[in-house]
């Protein structure tokens, strides 16, 4: 649930830095995403990209002692279907709780129809946390008058 807060404020912070003016009330991020100018978008889909290839590429061993990476596991979401995810989650998953749909590259539970797991943690920057740090860097962009020129920087 957190994380799916961190992203849709995010989408909306990022939002009225590309159309300078106050984004209305809404939990249809999809929307707000669709909204954002081509170069947002373009950055936070590499941001996410690169998080669920991290993600995805992590190995373990199954039970038959066999090696095995997550998204040899479960399936998991495209940024779009985790911008459609989050508006349900905003709304639903306090009071359900249920894990629905692809696997999220947005924190550290993957699961697939039967089972839920749970990554321990791991030495490098999840999506929600880069996330944060590429809104933060766009405030203070906008804020020293660098606006539209800001240029993405890598995140670990």
């Amino acid at each position: 649930m957190l994380n799916a807060v961190v992203l849709e404020i995010a989408i909306k912070v990022i939002w009225e830095l590309d159309n300078e003016n106050e984004c209305r009330y809404t939990h249809d991020i999809a929307m707000l995403y669709k909204e954002l100018n081509e170069k947002s978008q373009r950055e936070l889909k590499e941001i996410y990209n690169e998080k669920l290839a991290m993600l995805a590429g992590l190995e373990g061993t199954d039970k038959k002692g066999q090696q095995v990476t997550l998204g040899g596991l479960v399936q998991f979401q495209s940024l779009q279907d985790a911008l459609v995810a989050n508006e349900d989650t905003m709304k639903n998953f306090k009071y359900d709780g249920d894990f629905n749909g692809k696997s999220s590259a947005m924190g550290s539970v993957i699961w697939d129809e039967k089972t839920l797991w749970t990554v321990p943690p791991l030495d490098h920057v999840h999506f929600p946390e880069a996330l944060y740090r590429y809104t933060v860097e766009r405030v203070e962009g906008a804020n020293s008058n660098e606006g539209p020129a800001h240029e993405l920087r890598p995140h670990p």
